[in-house]
């Protein structure tokens, strides 16, 4: 009965998925949050809940053909989602893995309608979204930065008009946005040079 209720995209497969992240993102406040941009448990619980609704978003669109009528197919990935997520046992919360992994799946979705587009200007704004995306969750977690090959094999191996501004928006995005993002964290973190004077004295 309750699988039969995902049987077909609905308000109501769609509500009792955003019910039960919305729980989710509750009982992860409650535990301890070993890395966080902010200390109140709120605006945490709010950054986990629009993550993991983007993810949702991002999933539902992967999962689909734009072409089709979204009243004619299943959404048992707005169930499995959730499930998935809260079936994952935790002690501790690192918000560097949910914010990057939204990050990611939001590029994929970026990605995906970039190659059904025909209108090549859209195709570059998708294209520049999936870049700044998978720049910013690099910039979170350096790692992520061999995600880029993935749209990089995909414009190679795709018969698509090869587009050189396509290559350029891939090479270029996480050049300017990761150097930029860590000298930003390096002058928040390092204190001026009168405090450290003036700590050497004290």
């Amino acid at each position: 009965m309750f699988a039969k209720t995902f049987e077909k995209f609905s308000y109501t497969s769609a509500g009792i998925s955003t019910f039960l992240l919305l729980g989710i993102s509750y009982y992860y406040t409650t535990l301890d949050i070993n890395w966080s941009l902010f200390e109140s448990k709120i605006i945490n619980g709010i950054l986990i809940f629009g993550a993991l609704m983007l993810s949702n978003y991002a999933i539902d669109t992967v999962t689909r053909q734009l072409t089709i009528e979204r009243s004619n197919r299943n959404a048992y990935h707005l169930l499995l989602y959730p499930l998935i997520v809260i079936s994952y046992p935790v002690e501790s919360i690192d918000m560097r893995f949910i914010l990057s992994s939204a990050a990611i799946w939001a590029a994929w979705r970026n990605v995906r309608i970039f190659f059904e587009l025909s209108d090549n200007t859209k195709k570059i704004k998708r294209l520049f979204d999936a870049s700044v995306l998978l720049s910013f969750s690099s910039l979170i977690i350096v790692e992520n930065l061999i995600i880029f090959v993935y749209p990089l094999l995909a414009l190679i191996t795709s018969n698509i008009k090869i587009d050189f501004k396509h290559y350029i928006i891939i090479f270029m995005t996480p050049i300017i946005i990761l150097p930029s993002g860590f000298f930003a964290t390096i002058s928040v973190n390092v204190p001026p040079r009168s405090i450290q004077k003036s700590h050497c004295l004290l």
